[in-house]
């Protein structure tokens, strides 16, 4: 048995047995640091013609004790699961930055550092896992940009799909435990992107077997008020996603935009001992692996 199916089996243990903790919000945290342009550039992009602020998945490779540090401190409120701070860490998002050429280094590096992050605190009786998020991407192919001409697309559904698949390819690479597609906004667009993990998982032979799926909350805190924060505090978030959990409706909990380490400590503690939604006796046929798109959350 690979490490990789291991790891695949210990995620399906615990998910069996409890509710799993995913964390919080990457990119709201990542704002709330105030970095400057110098950080985002680092030594790597000192003499790129495009300003970087703001291209959240260069730090990664720029600062990448900034993002261990965001994971570190999910993993300590309760965390599980680490997702990368890859959520436009795609060749169609980093166009906006010219940064294309980085993609495949931006996304290895990404997994390796919530990778390292997990496996630093993970013990045999709670082992802890890093998710390869896949973001939306900055284009759709359902809506044309231009109101002018409704039938034009600024990307087609091949672009997407090798996008995507070069994206999670660099993820598995780095050595992510699963896939997470996140923030769909355009079903064409998610609908390239599991095209591109099926044919990711044709090619490594041993992620075609047959699994039960589980349902996942990655909710933001609240709706953002008029200076674009979140208001929702950890103790009402949690609130609210634990009547899910009692009511037997998920499996694994976390939080999207807005969410803090507080709100992952305050969801941990408000589920702690909450049975896991159970899966149907008919299984979907899907081909799943310890590398699988975990949850799609729009």
């Amino acid at each position: 048995m690979s490490e990789r199916q291991v790891r695949a089996q210990q995620l399906e243990a615990a998910a069996s047995t409890r509710i799993v903790m995913l964390d919080g919000a990457m990119g709201t945290t990542i704002q709330q640091l105030g970095l400057s342009e110098e950080d985002f550039r680092g030594e790597l992009l000192t003499d790129h013609n495009t300003d970087v602020k703001g291209n959240n998945d260069l730090l990664s490779l720029t600062r990448p004790d900034t993002i261990r540090g965001i994971h570190d401190a999910f993993l300590e409120a309760g965390a599980d699961i680490v997702t990368t701070n890859t959520f436009n860490a795609t060749v169609m998002s980093q166009a906006d930055y010219g940064t294309e050429h980085l993609v495949r280094e931006m996304n290895t590096a990404a997994a390796q550092l919530a990778s390292q992050a997990a496996c630093a605190v993970e013990t045999p009786e709670r082992p802890r896992f890093a998710a390869g998020a896949l973001g939306p991407t900055s284009k759709t192919a359902s809506i044309s940009p231009d109101v002018a001409d409704p039938g034009y697309r600024a990307v087609t559904f091949d672009d997407l799909r090798e996008g995507y698949l070069e994206a999670a390819a660099a993820l598995v690479e780095g050595g992510v435990d699963l896939l997470v597609l996140e923030t769909v906004f355009d079903t064409l667009n998610a609908k390239a992107a599991i095209f591109a993990l099926e044919e990711l998982f044709a090619e490594l032979a041993e992620l075609s077997r047959v699994a039960d799926t589980r349902v996942s909350a990655y909710p933001n805190a609240g709706l953002p008020n008029e200076f674009g924060e979140y208001d929702e505090t950890p103790e009402q978030t949690a609130a609210l996603l634990a009547e899910w959990a009692e009511t037997g409706l998920v499996n694994i909990l976390g939080g999207c935009c807005g969410t803090t380490p507080e709100h992952i400590r305050a969801i941990a503690e408000a589920v702690a001992g909450t049975a896991p939604r159970e899966i149907p006796a008919a299984p979907r046929n899907l081909r799943l692996s310890g590398l699988e798109p975990l949850e799609i959350r729009a």
